[in-house]
């Protein structure tokens, strides 16, 4: 028996005979015991709906939900959302929604998937593995969503709500201990300063653990440690019942030995063994690393929002986000993931933004609709380091981008209800997206005799910036059909948009831009509930035509470049599932079946550490190595990146009561098949199929007001790799998190 088979093993039987599991938004059961709960989300923008009477495909997760579960990032979301996926690369996350998505997250282009937290969009990758605290919910919405987000979302959003200040005095207290000596404490404050008119919250959230990984190279620290927190205040005014408005104010700040690409793959090459013999030992050991110099991470931001909403009647509402945010990172990275000085990257990003949206919304008998205003300014200055040591190549590249970009943005969205429960959706929008580009690259050569401070061709600019400008006008139109109170239709066609941008590490001038890229969606998807509320089953299809992707090519240790070399087409099924088989016992599950596929792509480059591995392919050219060329392949057909072709969670809660207390068991088992990182579908860069096991224990005191909870993540110690890639010396990979076991305790008051 193997593990995989073991790990579902074990799942079956915690479900079938401890039945417990997970309780989300989708499973709370009513108070009453009586049915599934309703669950409301903001996702249309046309105010609160029901979930189930929604024509979009959203998943939404309440904060007691992220808390049972031990959600603290979009990482861990991934576990729990249907075609949610998230990589990593270097101080970023890169997620993936439904196939769509990017390895870029470096200055000069955008998300695929756009995070947004209380109406701000978060304009640079590495602002997106802030933890979740003081959430009130968060919501995952699959597929393009120009026409009702104020940022172009051409793979879906992930939208964060926090808690709103309250007008009565309460709060909460969490501390959570575990091994890896895990430290972890999250509170939240709230109330009146003047009562009826002025509430304030302030919460925080502060981690520290050590290294997931250890180093074997004597005298060096582990990777994969934790030492950050955060800080949020809101301040609410409620004059009089016309406005309601909050300002909010954030800091997060981090200072950890953080994981890279530091799991070789393979051994390196025999000629260069007695150099690496520390590495090389640590094949199948995806735990253990050999660094010479262990990578660390240190990043702050913070942002200020001033969030207003207008009630003009009871129909018709202004909501104004005006919003600043000023985050940066540094890091330094060991290249070649082995205790030789051979290769080592250094990064370092200032991001500021400023954005101001406005939402016009109508609710009114026979119509709901917004229109809506966007405007984002951005200045993002990078400082980019490569350097190969002696012998094994002897260079430095230097690398200094700075963007400046803005966007602006028209968008409306409208539904118009007719007799017999349809609805007829209509949307589109506007955008004109500006970027101005500089950057100095200079290469120093060590070689005998070394030429230091030397340029690139066309490096610097002349003239010193370069511009250019992109527009685009794309719509959604729609039909859903209200069958009957729990029977719910949708039919969709929308258009996806994501601007063009700038290679930070171009080569030449010729290669330093590329286009934008488009994306036509059909979706088709049924909301269901059957059993007085007591099973709830909603099913999704839709069908992707994915043209002008912008595509990541890896070239050599910190070095990358983008073009539009593909077009794509993707079709998958999801669904989503929940049942309260008995008021004490929630069962649900989703899974997400996806075929996504290049279509033409003839051109994908072959980084130097691949080579080896796919040039025996006939779909492999091989390249000039006088002009350190290492080849083409063509990945026409080929499945695309981080897009599993079977992925589901099953999850489960019982709950006992005890006298006028409650206990409960929880457990759940995401699944994952056989996953590629690379255009090439290399082997050696595809991850295989692995399961994972959560399971927990709680206890809730009588009045509700103490949480005691015990939950171990990775139960059976599953090795997997996050992502792979062969931009090192050789093929290399972040690996996932092992087990961990924690114990919180939580009092609210």
């Amino acid at each position: 028996m193997n593990k995989l088979t073991y790990s579902a093993l074990i799942t079956a039987t915690a479900l079938t005979c401890f039945l417990p599991g997970v309780a989300r938004a989708q499973t709370s059961p009513a108070a009453d015991g009586s049915g599934l709960a309703d669950i409301v989300v903001t996702a249309t923008k046309s105010g609160k709906t029901s979930l189930q009477s929604t024509p979009l495909a959203v998943s939404a997760f309440s904060g007691e939900d992220l808390s049972l579960t031990g959600t603290s990032s979009v990482a861990d979301l991934a576990r729990y959302t249907p075609s949610l996926k998230v990589g990593e690369v270097t101080a970023s996350p890169s997620i993936y929604i439904r196939g769509i998505g990017t390895n870029n997250v470096f200055n000069g282009s955008d998300p695929n998937v756009a995070m947004v937290l209380d109406g701000v969009y978060l304009a640079r990758a590495f602002q997106q593995y802030s933890d979740f605290f003081d959430v009130d919910r968060v919501e995952v919405l699959r597929g393009p969503q120009g026409t009702t987000f104020g940022r172009n979302a051409v793979g879906g959003v992930i939208n964060i709500v926090s808690r709103k200040p309250s007008d009565e005095f309460e709060g909460r207290a969490k501390l959570t201990v575990g091994n890896y000596h895990l430290i972890r404490t999250e509170a939240y404050l709230s109330g009146p300063l003047v009562p009826g008119v002025l509430s304030a919250s302030i919460a925080g959230n502060y981690e520290n653990h050590r290294p997931y990984n250890r180093n074997i190279v004597p005298g060096q620290k582990g990777v994969a440690s934790a030492d950050r927190g955060g800080v949020r205040m809101q301040l609410r005014w409620t004059p009089n019942d016309m406005i309601d408005a909050t300002t909010r104010f954030d800091y997060n700040r981090a200072s950890q030995a953080m994981q890279s690409y530091d799991h070789i793959l393979v051994p390196y090459p025999a000629f260069f063994s007695p150099f690496f013999d520390l590495a090389n030992s640590t094949i199948g050991k995806s735990h253990t690393v050999a660094l010479d110099v262990p990578g660390h991470i240190k990043n702050k931001g913070w942002g200020i929002a001033e969030d207003v909403n207008i009630d003009f009647s009871d129909d018709v509402s202004l909501r104004s986000v005006t919003a600043y945010r000023d985050s940066l990172y540094n890091l330094s990275l060991d290249a070649d993931a082995s205790e030789v000085s051979a290769a080592q990257i250094f990064q370092a990003e200032r991001a500021k933004q400023f954005s101001q949206e406005f939402n016009l919304v109508g609710n009114f008998k026979n119509f709901d609709g917004v229109l809506g205003l966007y405007y984002i300014d951005e200045h993002n200055v990078s400082d980019n380091s490569a350097i190969i040591y002696p012998p094994f190549d002897g260079v430095l590249n230097v690398i200094a981008p700075d963007l400046r970009a803005d966007s602006k943005a028209a968008f409306a969205q409208g539904s118009y209800h007719l007799p017999g429960g349809f609805s007829i959706n209509l949307g589109g929008r506007y955008t004109k997206d500006t970027k101005k580009f500089d950057q100095i690259y200079s290469s120093f050569d060590f070689s005998d005799p070394p030429t230091v401070g030397a340029q690139l061709p066309g490096f610097p600019f002349d003239p010193p910036r370069i511009k250019r400008s992109w527009d685009d006008f794309s719509i959604k139109a729609g039909l859903d059909w209200q069958a009957t109170r729990d029977i719910f239709a949708y039919l969709t066609y929308s258009e996806g948009f994501k601007s063009g941008g700038f290679n930070y590490a171009a080569l030449n001038t010729s290669g330093i831009s590329f286009d934008p890229e488009r994306l036509k969606s059909y979706e088709l998807g049924l909301k269901t509930q059957w059993l007085d509320r007591r099973l709830r089953l909603n099913v999704t299809g839709f069908y992707y035509d994915y043209s002008g992707l912008q595509v990541q090519q890896s070239l050599s240790p910190g070095n990358v470049q983008i073009t539009n070399a593909a077009t794509a087409r993707v079709k998958g099924i999801e669904g989503e599932l929940a049942v309260q088989l008995s008021p004490r016992l929630t069962l649900s599950a989703n899974a997400t079946y996806l075929d996504a596929k290049y279509r033409r792509f003839p051109t994908a480059s072959v980084p130097d550490a691949l080579v080896p591995f796919v040039e025996d392919d006939p779909r492999f050219t091989p390249g000039d190595d006088d002009l350190e060329d290492s080849g083409l392949f063509n990945a026409s057909g080929n499945r695309m990146n981080n897009a599993p072709k079977l992925a589901y969670t099953i999850s489960a809660k019982y709950t006992q009561p005890i006298g006028d207390a409650e206990a409960y068991l929880t457990a759940d088992y995401y699944h994952q098949s056989a996953t590629q990182f690379d255009a090439s579908n290399a082997s050696i860069l595809r991850e295989p199929r692995y399961g994972l096991v959560n399971l927990g224990v709680g206890f809730n005191s009588s009045d509700k007001l103490w949480n005691v909870q015990l939950l171990a993540k990775n139960l059976l110690k599953e090795d997997y790799f996050v992502v792979r890639a062969a931009n090192g010396l050789v093929p290399s990979a972040p690996s996932g998190a092992p087990r961990t076991v924690m114990l919180s305790v939580m009092r609210s008051f």
